[in-house]
């Protein structure tokens, strides 16, 4: 498991809670509650583990992107496999774009993420979701 530090588990736990919280109006369901065992706190809850993974592209104009996962044991990042050119799900509030997003993606930016099952109109399908969620820029002509 990779080391963390005490605000960063924190922040990890905040925004974990924040994307397990999503209602029903939200994009994606989750069937599964996240827990603080999936950020090393310990016991077995059934839950998966925060992963960390490398993404292969700059922010696109949607609500998805590419990445390359790092091995959860040896922490290296994966070049073939299942756990490379994974697609990336976020949360991204009043449904903007990446793109779009006060925190914008760049390729090479390392993210947090969790493997879920959504339900695809009744038929479960795994998915990895990015832990942080992501706000919408509101365009503004600023005055000085």
């Amino acid at each position: 498991m990779i080391p963390v530090n005490k605000t960063a588990k924190k922040q990890i736990r905040t925004n974990t809670q924040d994307i397990a919280n999503i209602n029903e109006t939200s994009d994606f369901h989750y069937k599964r509650v996240l827990s603080s065992s999936n950020l090393g706190g310990g016991g077995d809850s059934g839950g998966t583990p925060v992963r960390r993974a490398k993404v292969t592209q700059d922010a696109p104009a949607g609500s998805t992107i590419t990445a390359n996962l790092f091995d959860a044991t040896s922490g290296v990042e994966a070049t073939s496999g299942d756990e490379f050119g994974v697609t990336l799900y976020t949360n991204i509030s009043n449904g903007s774009t990446l793109d779009l997003a006060s925190r914008g993606l760049k390729e090479n930016d390392e993210v947090f993420i969790v493997e879920s099952v959504f339900d695809n109109a009744g038929t479960p399908e795994t998915r990895w979701y990015i832990v942080s969620g992501f706000d919408t820029v509101k365009d503004c002509v600023c005055q000085s």
